[in-house]
């Protein structure tokens, strides 16, 4: 009898070798960023020739184990189509960066994804002799479009956030001009009414997220995402489908709760055992 009232006694001890270092985790956290990306389809005859150039600078990683990666193009000239017959894409400078402090033991953690273009321009099926653009998107010299997705926080406390910069950006529309803000709420699309073309939808700081907020959160930002549908080249040039994607950041961290029920549970059941001995 005394030796079992020992072994109780320790056995109700337990719970402070146990758990007194037992806590929420979090388990991983990765992050992304992709500069330029153009994913596009022309059919002429009923013929789809691939004409997608990209992706221009991209940065991953996947944590535990916090990293930082970055990624940078210089003086990017590349043509969208044989010999640029579709069109053009340049920037004095594309980069991508992804970083995370996750080591998957820690009650806290982040990660973010950030891109960022300078001196943009995108030309669809350029003008000649005079005639207007069919879509472009340009930039003011040195301005810089930017993409940011962050995820932080704790079990049962997470969160992500996105932002964009839009730095005298100009988009361009069969020659009718539309001046973006340096900013827009998420998911705005840009009214291009105006322009009388069909085929064309460009989204403004779209986000997409998804999480419970408890478990699990993550983002995707993109500065500018413009979708051809079926949309006439003109020129005897084919129909394109596809979409362009110009800053894109991403973010994600997931947790779990301290492992408090199990050992109790177990902990319990050996409670019960030691008393039915007694």
């Amino acid at each position: 009898m005394k030796t079992q009232k020992l072994v109780f006694r320790a056995l109700y001890c337990v719970p402070l070798l146990m758990f007194s270092q037992a806590e929420a985790a979090i388990l991983a956290g990765t992050s992304s960023g992709l500069g330029i990306d153009i994913d596009l389809g022309v059919t002429l005859v009923g013929v789809t020739t691939d004409v997608g150039v990209g992706p221009f600078a991209t940065a991953n990683v996947s944590a535990p184990t916090p990293n930082t990666q970055n990624a940078e193009v210089l003086n990017l000239d590349a043509d969208i189509g044989a010999l640029g017959a579709v069109g053009n894409v340049s920037a004095s400078e594309v980069s991508a960066s992804a970083s995370s402090d996750v080591d998957g033991t820690s009650n806290s953690g982040s990660a973010s994804g950030l891109s960022s273009i300078t001196d943009f321009e995108l030309v669809i099926v350029e003008g000649v002799l005079g005639a207007d653009d069919l879509f472009s998107i340009s930039t003011g010299a040195g301005t810089v479009i930017t993409s940011t997705s962050s995820s932080t926080g704790s079990y049962g406390a997470l969160s992500s956030t996105g932002s964009i910069e839009l730095a005298d950006v100009t988009i361009s529309v069969a020659g009718v001009n539309f001046n973006l803000d340096s900013s827009y709420a998420a998911n705005t699309t840009l009214d291009i009414s105006a322009a009388g073309v069909t085929g064309i939808t460009i989204l403004l700081n779209e986000q997409t997220q998804e999480g419970d907020g408890v478990e699990y959160t993550w983002l995707t930002t993109n500065a500018i995402r413009v979708v051809f549908d079926a949309l006439d080249l003109e020129s005897g040039l084919g129909v394109a489908n596809g979409e362009f994607i110009i800053g894109q950041s991403f973010s994600s961290i997931t947790a779990v709760p301290e492992p408090v029920t199990t050992g109790y549970t177990a902990f319990g059941a050996l409670l019960f055992l030691v008393r039915r001995r007694r």
